[in-house]
């Protein structure tokens, strides 16, 4: 199970998410991948308990989707990050790509509800320098991403209307559930009432 600390709140994902409960929307799945991100490049970071780092999120303008995560993925591993001053290391991020993909609409089982898959990418180019030898200690684009089901009717709960990062498409259902379904249910309901009327007579 990953956690991170958005804010106040406390958000935990567990990999084998279970479609029936509320999943965590497409925003905050983003961050979680964020923060894995963070963790990641501050492992690379050579230090001790009073390193600190200038983190720098680009574009500014949707930097605040991520940066409180990759601030804290930094801090698990023991860093002290600041949005200014002198500081040992500097380290550049940018929001280089997000994807939110919906695949494989289906229902589970005959007639249950509808479920699809869901894939939350996140791609951020990076760089950390030492800002006493200017030397690069890690630049290279990162990508993460979290797979998992969901239910088609807690998209209007995952996606944000008014960010379109967090919006995907829902893909077409098939030729099953457009062709074949509707006929499967008509003589599902010839069969019941034929069986009706032969029990009364």
């Amino acid at each position: 199970m990953f956690v991170f600390l958005l804010g106040w709140q406390e958000i935990s994902l567990s990999q084998d998410a279970n479609v029936e409960r509320i999943p965590l929307s497409n925003l905050d799945v983003t961050r979680l991948l964020a923060q894995r991100i963070g963790s990641a490049i501050a492992f690379k970071i050579p230090h001790v308990d009073s390193s600190s780092v200038l983190l720098s999120v680009f574009p500014r303008e949707s930097a605040w989707l991520i940066d409180q995560a990759l601030f804290s993925g930094f801090v698990q591993q023991g860093l002290h990050v600041v949005a200014s001053g002198q500081t040992q290391f500097t380290a550049d991020i940018g929001l280089t790509d997000t994807k939110i993909e919906y695949t494989n609409l289906r229902r589970d089982g005959w007639f249950g509800h509808k479920i699809m898959d869901r894939r939350v990418s996140l791609l951020l180019s990076t760089k950390v320098v030492s800002a006493s030898s200017g030397s690069i200690i890690t630049s290279s684009d990162v990508r993460e991403q979290h797979c998992d089901t969901i239910a088609v009717s807690d998209l209007s709960n995952i996606e944000n209307p008014t960010l379109p990062l967090t919006r995907g498409v829902l893909p077409s259902e098939g030729l099953f559930s457009n062709v074949v379904e509707p006929f499967v249910l008509l003589g599902a309901i010839a069969v019941a009432v034929f069986l009706l009327f032969n029990v009364r007579s």
